[in-house]
């Protein structure tokens, strides 16, 4: 059982270290030596190098955190520079055992980053939204089978959309079909773009810029647009 529970641990992607009640470190898995850069003599021989190399930013924040939690914690994160002089960041997750203590670490850099990105293009692209709104011009743009992947608010009021979310994976037929609902009695109520060509179409096949005029009308009234 020790031997399975041994192979379990050295070939996992979580590193693991003990220490006694001293904080002497006992035992450390390889996976720490790869997150860390260190070696495990190096790790082992030096029971405080893995509390040197935290971030000095953070370094308070585990401290406490390792000096202050009783019990089993998970999702304390933060950064450690390592030996090739990187920034890696540390989830820690941390066990007192009566014999001593078990630090348990993965490495999520890429999760963070990755959160990073997230956060940096949601400011894009809220920017992006507001410059979009405040124009006087209808703004879209369609996956290849004609649904809507984003409409900015001029388009949203043309197709007669509650606000610019509903349009998303509907085609311009949903919004066509709503808008002759409202006056089944009059053919004239709305007739955009019937007797126009296929401009989405186009541009798919060809796959280049195109400018076309598209005309009809809208609940009744003619509009022409280029």
């Amino acid at each position: 059982m020790e031997d399975l529970f041994r192979l379990m641990v050295e070939n996992s992607i979580d590193g693991m270290i003990f220490f006694d009640n001293d904080f002497n470190i006992k035992y450390v898995s390889p996976a720490v030596e790869k997150i860390t850069a260190y070696s495990l003599e190096e790790l082992i021989s030096d029971n405080q190098l893995f509390f040197k190399i935290i971030h000095p930013e953070d370094r308070e924040k585990v401290i406490k955190f390792k000096d202050e939690t009783p019990g089993y914690i998970c999702d304390v994160e933060f950064r450690i520079i390592n030996k090739k002089n990187e920034i890696k960041w540390i989830n820690l997750r941390y066990k007192k055992i009566s014999k001593g203590y078990i630090f348990i670490i993965r490495d999520v850099t890429d999760k963070i980053k990755a959160l990073e990105t997230i956060k940096e293009n949601e400011k894009k692209f809220k920017l992006f939204r507001l410059m979009m709104d405040n124009i006087p011009e209808m703004v879209w743009a369609k996956d290849k089978n004609g649904r809507f992947i984003f409409v900015n608010k001029a388009d949203a009021n043309f197709l007669g959309a509650k606000d610019t979310e509903e349009p998303i994976g509907k085609d311009d037929m949903f919004f066509a079909n709503r808008y002759r609902q409202e006056r089944p009695d009059r053919d004239d109520w709305y007739t955009f773009g019937e007797l126009c060509i296929n401009s989405d179409e186009v541009v798919l096949k060809t796959k280049k810029p195109g400018r076309f005029d598209e005309f009809g009308n809208v609940r009744g009234k003619f509009l022409y647009l280029d």
